[in-house]
């Protein structure tokens, strides 16, 4: 104690300082204050200085141990000191406690000693210290641990911590005794670690377990995880060898289905799903997978999180008890390392949300309120604690929903797709992600699970460990799925590896899937070859048989022929006759086979008269036609051409080809029928021109010698010069040419390059007339200035051809010929039949004509556009399909890269290609070289150099991945490169079956950004795509008939018939039939032995309800008799 001394108002002040004690003291107060003053009371006032233990720690928070004695106490006293920290000293002293206060307090001796140094205590989970690390099963060959280090690391820094893998819980199987696998996690490991242990056996048990490593004294003991051992597995695989069969039925209505159990290593197969549907007869075909969509939003920085899917009905380990009013559960076991915060639990049917605040232990676990329980963000998920509303219970069971691990926030696309197919409530899916960080989308695509996914449906998103301002995933349906028609499921025990499938109709396609569940849940599906199976009957009694007399020995037997019966086309026909009429005794004729000698062609309403004005018309499925269209102008075919060119002499008008034909059209000069080549690349080169110079920037091409009113090389031919593909689209004088391309790099003057020619008004490329793909050339005499003829039949080029178009297509055309009506759309009606692509074998389709009910029409059909209608009921829309466009022109794409000033240094610079809603995810040769290679997967490299070897390597790179695409069967890619500026232009020709028809745009994306590697060197400009050519394909009408009146004689019928091109001489007889009329067909002469349908279009015919006119093969037989004056009888079976 030290004191200032009286002032001279005897104020005095004392300073106390605390020699003994540690830390905080007590504040002094005045007991009693007995000082007086001349104005009254003095005062006294306490002022306290706190003392500052400079970060030293000082007994156990600050409250000391304190050891009772009394008189039986044996001396000396020991006293236990818990709750240090090792490798740190520690001072102690002593001082002992009476009635009058603590005594002197004394330092031991030696007055501090050091904890020794200790092992780290073994890892905990990472979500809980108490609990042990976690392990889960993340694939058929890999296993996922998850840990943290203990809370005591033994006095010094944890340095590394070890997860070991065996096949036996003894950690021996190794070489000379040490665990089969092992792997050191360097660092303090201070936020926990997950490790994925790959490349294991599918099937095999594995045992895992973990320890840490301090500086010191190195390894702690190893703790096992939490299950010990766990079985990399998998759903089962897709199941094969399914054979589809009619079984033992005879009627047509069921089938058997076998298949083959596949292998499940790990998992034994504990049922099968069995799935039927049919075909629609419009896109989609067989239903619409759904697809759902995480969105991340706000500003993001980091972190993770999960996904969950299906119901809340996954048992968890122990029990639980719950009390009405609480908000949390306690449990039998630790479920921390099941159940994270933002989790759904349901308990007693009642469904909660893990709370984000509140004690998670392993005894523990804090209710939120679930009501909100989709796309939370973190800041708000789970954050209003909820108390238990059910009855007390004990013993209850909780449950969850299956759920991924933890995700970072990039996660690629086929990581997601790994987690996603690893839950049980999901089978396979396909994932593709785009946009960016802060703005990624992944779009997941179920792929096994057709239709509309059951209740809850929908992916969930816990967020609550994503880190950022405001950020989150938010979860969406982006497509709601559509079941296939007629689809039925069955589900099968596994003993079992086949079913009947009962209630089909005879003579419809049903495909039929099959997949395989084991404790991981349904594989994908697998499929027959051929995918499906059409049951067969067999064929239904026939209606309208007649038998009649033609003489004493002779009798005719009539019937009409069906094409179909039973559910399949009928092969011939079975005649008996006699004078038995049990036919026990009978004469069998032999079989006939189907014929198209004799039709009846019978019009009939359900309510008449049928109005006398009405129409009709008929066709004898000749799409083909005749070459009776003849295009103007003339034209030469010169022998060893592979082209017909236009000429016009004595100063003729020359016509344009390209709006007379189209790629894949039939033309005829002289006897000689081809068609016009679908391949784009087919050319010649122009005799006697050459260019001599090509300035880019000007679009100028300079030809010599001069033109003069050139008859090939006009406005909108397309040529060739060098390597420059260009549309001609002016003729400034007679030796320059005004042109359209793509291409960078003058040259001349006073080069010779020979001009090529590709297509034009006045040239086009010929290809055999049985394949369009294949270039002929023309060995006979030439042929000079003579007209070109093209088929009545063919209706043009038609585009607008997306065979993924949702509920129908309706094409448009290209041009319409508005010259001549007969060849163009205007010659269609309603329900009128046409074919796409080839008037042999291309796709038939009709008119499409929707009715509102008994009122049809067919709005639809434009002067340019053509909607598709099902063949056989013409009022619902058909689709495209991807045969029909093998005869369509195939789409080509160009993709420019390129700077305005100065050249990127090649190898580095990379984007990424999206085509829909697939992006390129392979690739890492585009990449930016860090450490976070996740963000750069998909990324090409803009060129690897400058040369024609890097040319044609960078195009097969761009190839291949395009290719990897779900959407992308097969492409051709070039690369054309100019330098000073760089400008890299690459052309992709998409050739095959799956990329037919319209296409969507290819776009540039993550240029120099997200993953892919800077450009240097010059800075890029926007990329730009073009497409240099759209999908068409041609058309072809069906020839028919004039307008037949409802009232025609046989003479009127014969007259329509014989207009029918395929017809020769038919002879008609007319009947009346109820309130219409049958006319009676015979083809006396040149009957259509290749006739595949007689038609007839009855969308003129009125009546009061349901007219129609119907075409019926009919056959007559004549049997021979014994002259008896018995009864004959005879009858028919298909």
């Amino acid at each position: 104690v030290t004191t200032t001394g009286l002032s001279g108002n005897n104020e005095q002040t004392w300073s106390v300082t605390f020699g003994s004690d540690v830390g905080t003291v007590p504040t002094l107060t005045v007991a009693t204050n007995a000082l007086t003053a001349l104005n009254g009371v003095g005062t006294i006032a306490i002022v306290k200085t706190n003392g500052n233990l400079n970060g030293n720690s000082y007994c156990n928070a600050n409250v000391c141990n304190s050891v009772a004695v009394s008189a039986s106490t044996v001396y000396p006293i020991r006293n236990t000191i818990a709750g240090l920290v090792a490798g740190t000293a520690y001072f102690v002293r002593v001082s002992a406690f009476t009635a009058l206060g603590y005594g002197l307090l004394r330092l031991t001796a030696p007055n501090n000693l050091m904890v020794p140094f200790g092992l780290p205590a073994s890892p905990a989970s990472f979500y809980n210290l108490a609990a042990p690390p976690v392990l889960y099963v993340t694939g058929p060959t890999s296993l996922l641990v998850s840990f943290q280090p203990a809370a005591f690391t033994g006095g010094a820094p944890i340095i590394s911590c070890t997860v070991e893998w065996d096949s036996t819980s003894a950690f021996n199987n190794g070489p000379s005794g040490v665990p089969l696998g092992t792997t050191t996690l360097y660092g303090t490991n201070a936020n926990g670690a997950e490790y994925s242990i790959t490349s294991l056996t599918a099937g095999l048990t594995y045992f895992t377990r973990v320890y840490c490593s301090n500086n010191q004294l190195g390894a702690g003991p190893p703790v096992a995880t939490v299950p010990p051992s766990a079985i990399p597995r998998q759903k089962p695989p897709a199941v094969d060898t399914i054979t589809l069969s009619a079984g033992t039925d005879t009627t047509g209505k069921s089938m058997l289905v076998t298949w083959n159990t596949p292998t499940s290593p790990g998992s034994s197969v504990q049922g099968y799903a069995v799935e039927w549907y049919t075909k629609s007869v419009a896109v989609p075909y067989f239903g619409v997978q759904t697809q759902q969509l995480l969105t991340s939003t706000g500003t993001i920085t980091g972190g993770t999180f999960t996904v969950a899917f299906g119901a809340t009905d996954v048992p968890l380990p122990g029990v639980a008890n719950a009390v009405n009013g609480q908000s949390y559960i306690t449990t039998s076991v630790d479920l921390t390392g099941i159940l994270q915060r933002g989790d759904l639990l349901s308990i007693s049917g009642l469904t909660y949300l893990v709370a984000t605040t509140g004690v998670l232990s392993a005894s523990s676990i804090p209710l939120a309120d679930a009501t909100a329980w989709l796309n939370q963000a973190p800041a708000a998920l789970a954050i209003t604690p909820a108390p238990y509303t059910g009855n007390t219970v004990q013993g209850a069971v909780v449950y969850r929903q299956h759920r991924t691990p933890r995700l970072s926030v990039n996660v690629l696309p086929t990581d997601l797709q790994v987690a996603l197919e690893n839950l049980p409530s999901i089978g396979r899916v396909r994932v593709a992600r785009t946009g960016s960080t802060n703005n990624f989308v992944w779009t997941v695509t179920f792929l096994s699970q057709f239709g509309p996914l059951a209740s809850p449906n929908v992916l969930r998103v816990n967020s609550f460990n994503i880190a950022g301002t405001a950020p989150n995933l938010v979860s969406s349906i982006g497509v709601v799925g559509v079941s296939p028609q007629n689809y039925k499921i069955q589900l099968v025990p596994s003993t079992s590896t086949s079913v009947v499938l009962s209630g089909l109709k005879p003579g419809t396609a049903y495909f039929v899937t099959v997949k395989a569940a084991n404790d991981r849940g349904y594989g994908m599906f697998g499929s027959p070859a051929p995918p499906s199976y059409t049951p067969i009957g067999i064929p239904d009694a026939l209606s309208n048989v007649w038998l009649r007399s033609l003489s004493q020995t002779q009798v005719e037997l009539m019937y009409d022929e069906v094409d179909m019966s039973g559910g399949a086309a009928v092969d011939q026909y079975l005649i008996e006759y006699g004078n038995d009429a049990s036919f026990q005794v009978a004469t069998a004729h032999p079989p006939v086979l189907p014929q198209n000698k004799y039709v009846r062609v019978t019009t009939s309403a359900d309510l008449g008269p049928i109005d006398p004005t009405s129409v009709f018309t008929l066709s004898l499925s000749n799409y083909f036609g005749v070459y009776n269209v003849d295009l103007g102008g003339y034209f030469n075919l010169v022998a060893n051409s592979q082209f017909i060119t236009q000429v016009t002499p004595g100063g003729g008008v020359a016509v344009d080809l390209t709006i007379l034909v189209a790629r894949g059209e039939f033309v005829k000069i002289a006897n000689q029928e081809y068609r016009v080549c679908l391949d784009p690349t087919t050319s010649f080169a122009m005799a006697g021109v050459s260019a001599t110079q090509f300035n880019f920037a000007t679009n100028v091409v300079t030809v010599s010698p001069a033109l003069n009113n050139h008859p090939i090389l006009v406005v909108g031919t397309t040529i060739v010069v060098r390597d420059c593909l260009m549309v001609i689209t002016g003729l400034p004088s007679t030796t320059t040419l005004s042109v359209s391309h793509q291409c960078f790099a003058s040259f001349g003057p006073g080069a010779t390059d020979p001009v090529y020619v590709r297509w034009g008004p006045s040239a086009i490329p010929i290809c055999d007339k049985s394949n369009p793909w294949t270039p002929v050339t023309y060995t006979g005499f030439s042929i000079l200035e003579a007209p070109v003829f093209k088929l009545d039949t063919a209706m043009g080029p038609f585009t607008n051809l997306d065979v993924t178009a949702a509920f129908g297509n309706a094409v448009t055309g290209q041009w319409n010929d508005a010259a001549n009506t007969a060849n163009s759309i205007s010659s269609l009606g309603c329900e009128d039949y046409f074919r796409l692509g080839d008037p042999y074998s291309g796709q038939i389709a009709r008119v499409l004509t929707p009715c509102i009910g008994a009122t049809c029409g067919c709005a639809g059909l434009t002067p340019t556009v053509l909607p598709l209608g099902d063949i056989a009921s013409p009022n619902l829309e058909t689709s495209l399909s991807y045969d029909t466009l093998q005869y369509a022109t195939q789409e080509i794409q160009t993709i420019r890269i390129s700077t305005a000033t100065g050249d990127f240094t090649s190898g580095v610079g990379g984007f990424r290609l999206q085509f829909g809603a697939d992006v390129t995810a392979t690739t890492l040769a585009g990449g930016n070289g860090g450490i976070n290679v996740n963000a750069q997967y998909g990324c090409l490299l803009w060129a690897s150099g400058v040369t024609a070897l890097a040319d044609a390597a960078d195009s097969a790179a761009l190839k291949a991945e395009l290719e990897t695409l779900p959407s992308i069967d097969q492409v051709q890619v070039s690369r054309k490169l100019y330098l000073n500026p760089t400008i890299a232009v690459y052309s992709i020709t998409f050739t095959g079956f799956r990329v037919r028809g319209k296409l969507p745009t290819i776009q540039v994306v993550d240029q120099g950004s997200n993953g892919c590697g800077a450009f240097t060197g010059a800075t890029p400009a926007a990329a730009v795509v073009t497409k240099v050519q759209n999908a068409y394909v041609n058309a072809y009408r069906l020839e028919k008939s004039s307008d037949i009146p409802v009232t025609a004689t046989a003479e009127d019928v014969k007259a329509a018939i014989e207009q029918l091109s395929l017809s020769c001489k038919v002879d008609v007889v007319r009947r009346v039939a109820k309130n219409g009329f049958n006319w009676f067909v015979t083809f006396s002469r040149g009957v259509p032995v290749n006739l595949l349908t007689f038609n007839a279009n009855d969308y003129k015919l009125r009546a009061v309800l349901a007219p129609l006119a119907t075409v019926t093969r009919v056959n007559i037989v004549k049997l021979n008799v014994l002259n008896n004056a018995q009864s004959v009888y005879a009858r028919v079976a298909a």
